[in-house]
């Protein structure tokens, strides 16, 4: 690991090894690995990377499914996001996620947490790629259609743009001014990005 100081503050960078041989795992780095890297901004404050979040979730479910009290608690968290969010996470949210995906925090004086403190200036993002971009869109809009049901005229889906590309952003009333509180785009042929807001997909995805 390595530690040191910029003008815009503390910068630290790690790598973790495995202290034995992993031969099962040595086809999973694509030749392009690292490739969502670019697209986020220079000024990122933290990204955690990855990839194939679906074999990630495949492997944990092995030893989960193998213990009885585990595989109760695991029936119970699958409902819990089946009856949260209306999606089945295993068929619907995690087995088109096979690509590379990041958890990013980044500079956005136009994010929804900017309602909590304007001088915030904080944005989040999660971004993903995919080989199977019908599936996704396919939750996205079976979500949506759940989540707007639930809210019962609280959110509205509006299509918007963000620096020329077509996006969607969830909105609720604030006043007489809607407010983006949820934004998601493609950025390209297999990239979704969710962020805090269309504000903020604009400025993570110009």
């Amino acid at each position: 690991g390595l530690v040191w100081v910029q003008p815009e503050g503390i910068r630290t960078q790690g790598s973790a090894y495995y202290t034995q041989s992993r031969p099962e795992l040595a086809g999973v780095v694509a030749p392009d690995a690292d490739k969502i890297l670019t697209q986020l901004p220079g000024s990122t404050y933290s990204a955690t990377t990855s990839r194939n979040l679906n074999q990630q979730w495949q492997t944990a479910l092995k030893p989960i499914e193998a213990d009885p009290k585990l595989k109760d608690n695991l029936a119970e968290f699958r409902k819990y996001v089946r009856d949260t969010v209306g999606l089945d996470i295993d068929r619907d949210i995690v087995s088109w996620m096979d690509g590379e995906y990041a958890l990013v925090l980044f500079p956005s004086k136009r994010s929804i947490l900017g309602m909590i403190d304007p001088a915030f200036g904080l944005g989040a993002a999660f971004v993903m790629q995919t080989s199977d971009r019908t599936a996704a869109e396919n939750a996205i809009a079976k979500l949506e259609t759940f989540v707007v049901k639930k809210a019962k005229g609280d959110l509205t889906i509006a299509s918007r743009t963000a620096n020329g590309q077509p996006m969607t952003s969830w909105e609720v009333k604030d006043g007489k001014k809607a407010q983006s509180v949820l934004a998601h785009g493609w950025v390209d042929q297999n990239t979704l990005i969710i962020t805090t807001g269309i504000g903020s997909l604009a400025d993570l995805a110009p």
